[in-house]
């Protein structure tokens, strides 16, 4: 079963729990200053517990590092944000959260989750390694760091995103002989527990060599090592591709690894595409290439493989209530699907289910589930609860489940949280009676150039 997002509508539809909104507020980043911080860091600094970062369209450097805060950083489907630099959540306690969508980084080391145990969202962004290693002597040293990397956290999630490895340097930088650069690893997750939902990770390709015995090495696609448990749904993987000889005496090298899973460790996997990758080529044509590597790599690992498909259920992060968000649900005829609630996230792996459960109460009766007809086609409409009088915003959590039509038990999809904003509550700047954050992210025109302030008010 996949769900897919369509357009939204003013229907009436079942009703999301969401966490309520407090005297916390919305802080704003935004490349052109004014009443903005211009930089991450500092948003996140000044912020508190529970606020939230809408982050305007540009790009920004400098590294984003949330040490035991929580917080949501939301870039809204306005202007494209990239960030050069690290985003990186440390120590994180057990009663906080850190939810972050729609961010793109461009860095050798984009994200860095480390000894959290609170939960940590990721949705929809993207990571791509700025290059891989570097190009040296043949005896040189040209290791790279992952893209991203998960070490010792309770609670991750990834939705929807992209991490890609960086590829190797070449040997024509330098004077050959020389050996091309370590093609970057996209993922690393070490003693952590991890749900990954529809997201590719690519290794990165190793570098052009010329002249040496040995050659660099390709990207893995993910590495799985440690204690905890890693869950991996709809997503696709692969390693880069061996670094090509240059020269008439140099072969091609083997190709990086998809999914490398270390002894013991305990994976689960539920319909991924485990690509191989391809091996590099030596200087003649058709001669001398290198080995392609492998889609799934298993050493002694505790591998489960899930043939039920889970319900991928997707939309914007940012919404204007109150409205009834419509997907599009595919699916066996007769399956039924519907949506959990919860009022913050929690990651727990259910062997009954086969699947992560993302939240911790679990109401999968809570909206009435909508059976798949026999088209296998359906649009299924989900909703918040009005926003209390006054209130400006609030943020929510939602899961899609399915029902197994044979065993009949409930399956878990991925999560969706979203920033519900209230149309006629909230700052008004230029006296129109919208809340100017509804004006900004859902009137293009009303911001051109994307620093979520009304071009009507002043410093937009």
């Amino acid at each position: 079963m996949r769900l897919l997002p369509v357009a939204l509508a003013f229907l009436s539809a079942p009703l999301l729990v969401a966490t309520p909104a407090g005297a916390n507020g919305i802080r704003i980043v935004s490349t052109t200053g004014g009443p903005s911080f211009t930089t991450l860091q500092s948003a996140v600094d000044a912020a508190v517990d529970g606020d939230v970062i809408l982050v305007g369209g540009g790009s920004y450097f400098g590294a984003v590092v949330i040490d035991d805060k929580s917080l949501w950083i939301v870039a809204p489907p306005v202007g494209e944000v990239a960030v050069t630099g690290l985003i990186a959540v440390r120590n994180l306690s057990a009663g906080k959260a850190v939810f972050v969508s729609g961010i793109g980084t461009t860095s050798n080391l984009g994200l860095d989750l480390q000894n959290n145990a609170g939960p940590v969202w990721l949705q929809f962004c993207t990571f791509r390694a700025s290059q891989g290693g570097p190009a040296t002597a043949c005896n040189g040293s040209n290791e790279v760091f992952p893209v991203a990397r998960i070490t010792n956290s309770s609670e991750v999630a990834l939705f929807g995103c992209s991490i890609t490895g960086g590829e190797g340097g070449s040997a024509i930088a330098v004077l050959p002989p020389a050996i091309g650069g370590d093609g970057g690893t996209a993922l690393s997750i070490v003693s952590s527990n991890v749900a990954l939902h529809d997201t590719v990770l690519l290794g990165g390709k190793a570098g052009e060599t010329e002249g040496c015995s040995s050659g660099p090495t390709a990207g893995d696609g993910c590495t799985v090592t440690g204690t905890g448990t890693a869950y991996l749904a709809g997503c696709t993987i692969r390693g880069g591709d061996g670094f090509d000889g240059l020269g008439t005496s140099t072969c091609g090298g083997p190709g990086g690894r998809g999914l490398v899973i270390g002894a013991g460790t305990p994976v689960h996997l539920a319909t991924n595409t485990l690509l191989p990758s391809e091996g590099g080529h030596g200087f003649h044509p058709g001669m001398c290439n290198g080995p392609g590597g492998q889609g799934l790599v298993d050493n002694g690992a505790q591998l489960s493989i899930h043939a039920f498909q889970r319900p991928l259920f997707f939309g914007s992060t940012v919404h204007a209530g109150p409205l009834a968000y419509t997907v599009e649900v595919h699916g066996d005829p007769g399956d039924a699907t519907s949506v959990v609630r919860a009022s913050r996230p929690r990651w727990s792996f259910v062997p009954a289910a086969d699947s992560v459960r993302l939240l911790p109460e679990i109401v999968p009766h809570a909206y009435p589930p909508a059976t798949i007809p026999p088209s296998g086609e359906l649009l299924l409409d989900v909703g918040f609860a009005a926003l209390p009088a006054g209130v400006g915003w609030r943020t929510a959590y939602a899961q899609g489940v399915v029902r197994d039509p044979i065993g009949g038990g409930w399956h878990f999809g991925n999560g969706l949280g979203v920033l519900e904003l209230a149309p006629g509550s909230g700052p008004d700047c230029d006296g129109n009676g919208v809340n100017d954050f509804v004006d900004v992210v859902f009137d293009p025109l009303a911001d051109t150039n994307h620093n979520l302030v009304p071009d009507a008010c002043p410093g937009g």
